[in-house]
């Protein structure tokens, strides 16, 4: 993996990870209990999807049950997220990366495009499919560019003049 992670879960056992498969019914990929083992969950650094800049890992989840853990993500998105995928990684602007069951394939959640008038699988419409392996995901992030890219100009700019007056910015083109 070429993103650092500054481990905030406890790393577990294999035994552990085990115990936590069999809770919750379902065989993991080996490729992403050896990341369990290894990091137990974590916050990488900057880090960007190589494919897909929307998505951005700002902390992989830990089985422990705390905060932020696979249990409590689980928890509080039941019936959002695909019934057959637990959220392994929560992304920026509270999306969440998904790890599908039992093929192991690794999609995008983001809450901004569910579906809630229910006329659709539950979790499914809100989720872009990214990798096919957990390992395929990882070998995708990369570190956050340092400078800004320039797919984006910014033509103009209009600052409310209470709010410029609020904090003495002077109005005008300069």
């Amino acid at each position: 993996m070429g993103i650092p992670i500054q481990p905030t879960f406890i790393k577990p056992s294999a035994s552990d990870v085990g115990r936590f498969a069999r809770s919750i019914g379902v065989s993991l990929p080996p490729d992403y209990v050896n990341f369990l083992i290894e990091f137990g969950g974590g916050s990488p650094e900057g880090n960007i999807y190589r494919s897909d800049s929307r998505v951005s890992v700002s902390r992989f989840c830990g089985i422990d049950g705390i905060q932020g853990s696979i249990q409590q993500l689980s928890a509080s998105y039941k019936g959002r997220i695909p019934e057959r995928a637990i959220p392994i990684a929560e992304a920026a602007g509270g999306n969440l990366v998904l790890l599908r069951l039992p093929q192991g394939s690794v999609c995008f959640w983001d809450h901004e495009r569910e579906a809630f008038d229910k006329t659709q699988p539950t979790g499914n419409e809100a989720c872009t499919e990214l990798a096919s392996s957990f390992s395929e995901f990882i070998d995708n992030l990369v570190p956050m560019p340092s400078e800004p890219t320039n797919d984006a100009h910014v033509i103009s700019t209009k600052i409310d003049p209470a709010f410029a007056a609020k904090f003495g910015l002077k109005q005008g083109n300069k």
